[in-house]
């Protein structure tokens, strides 16, 4: 039986693997064509948008979607998708109108991009509906299909950018593909789920406030968690356009978005099926420790070689392949390495604590991810850091809270363990 639990998490992560493989070739193949056509200023301002709206991408559904996955009853998977759906439709407008104040009133440097708001809150809509959809793809792991349309919209979205570069429209030719390059797929991802659309659009009231009181642990504690973490990542590229300029911006974007190949070629799919198997094992036995230790096992091995592989040669591999006023990212790359590395392994199982029922610690942990890029800020702007200096103390002050997240996390996927 364990032989053949352990066959298909493999089978199911190397599905998962392969569409990730395909999407990550696309972005390697038109990255050195994207830097050459847009500028660093350009690629930092598209970064900016996309940092904004990432910041509630994963709780833009009040965390509701999460127990599409793990809900035991099948009879209330739709009412928690109804309900899903009607939270993410409220907080999508609530967030544009915070962007839209942003941009006009607290930064009005940006009053030129303007249309970014109608995009924000495209993609805002856009990513509440993904999140469901993945949700009740991953329940009846139909995995192919999440592998299938992750590839058809990356290959639109990247290569819709390169074709729109040639024109020179600035960042317009770069927001344009990624907005409508969201709703490729829709249709193929939601087909096992829109036969059933009356069942949803029907569900009683009774039921969602059912399954809204149930599962209330997720919008009091796991998507304030899962907030304080997007905050803390992309409140970094807000520090940096405050403390240097938005060329910085534009390389340190580079920086990230190779280093976070790894994460979403790997990690996330891991934590996908990690999700998945470690609930059924904390459903029949109320631990998860295997589940736990076989992904730590996979990720760590993965991490070391890729973390050193990174540090040695991206400064040289960044002026080759995507220009030599790009090596600055790669130099970028070497201070942000090592905390990667940790993440690359704990991303995989952040589930855990949500699967533990421990919402609230996985509040606490998070909010340590703020402190630790505010801290962070606050140094650099005292101390006149340089770039490389303030890189760096971020690095070390996420890797502390990763390593203490890890420590969470394994002592809960015991029986009766407690912190």
């Amino acid at each position: 039986m364990d032989k053949k639990k352990t066959n298909t998490f493999t089978r199911s992560i190397l599905i998962l693997f392969s569409g990730s493989i395909l999407a990550q070739i696309i972005v390697l193949a038109t990255s050195p064509i994207l830097t050459r056509l847009f500028t660093v200023e350009e690629i930092g301002i598209y970064t900016f948008v996309l940092s904004f709206c990432s910041i509630f991408m994963a709780v833009i559904n009040g965390r509701y979607d999460v127990p599409i996955v793990t809900e035991e009853r099948e009879e209330y998977v739709f009412p928690l998708i109804k309900l899903a759906l009607i939270i993410a439709l409220f907080l999508s407008i609530v967030v544009t109108l915070i962007y839209a104040i942003y941009i006009t009133w607290i930064s009005p440097m940006y009053k030129e991009y303007i249309y970014t708001i109608v995009i924000v809150y495209l993609l805002l809509v856009s990513y509440g509906v993904l999140n469901i959809l993945t949700a009740y793809n991953n329940r009846k792991k139909d995995y192919k299909i999440i592998t299938a349309v992750y590839v058809v919209r990356t290959f639109f979205q990247n290569f819709g950018a390169v074709g729109l570069g040639f024109f020179k429209l600035g960042v317009v030719g770069l927001l344009l593909p990624y907005t409508v390059g969201q709703l490729m797929g829709i249709r193929r991802q939601g087909k096992p789920l829109f036969a059933h659309y009356k069942s949803i659009l029907g569900s009683s009231k009774k039921n969602i406030m059912y399954v809204l009181k149930k599962h209330s642990k997720q919008p009091l504690y796991s998507a304030p968690a899962i907030l304080a973490n997007s905050l803390s990542y992309s409140s970094i590229v807000i520090f940096i356009d405050i403390l240097y300029n938005m060329s910085t911006v534009g390389y340190y974007s580079i920086s990230v978005r190779i280093l976070g190949l790894p994460l979403a070629l790997i990690s996330g799919n891991v934590a996908k099926v990690f999700l998945e198997e470690a609930s059924r094992e904390f459903n029949a036995t109320n631990q998860f420790y295997k589940s736990l230790k076989k992904t730590v096992v996979f990720q760590f091995s993965l991490a070391i070689p890729m973390v050193a592989f990174m540090m040695l040669f991206s400064p040289w591999l960044f002026g080759l392949f995507f220009g030599e006023q790009w090596k600055v990212a790669g130099e970028y790359v070497v201070y942000l390495a090592p905390m990667f590395g940790i993440r690359f392994i704990v991303s995989a199982i952040s589930p855990g604590l949500v699967i533990a029922n421990k919402q609230q610690l996985e509040l606490l942990m998070q909010f340590i991810f703020i402190v630790a890029s505010t801290i962070s800020f606050l140094l650099a702007h005292t101390l006149h850091f340089s770039i490389e200096e303030f890189l760096i103390s971020i690095s070390i002050a996420f890797s502390i809270a990763y390593l203490l997240f890890f420590i969470a996390v394994f002592r809960y996927s015991k029986t009766n363990m407690k912190i």
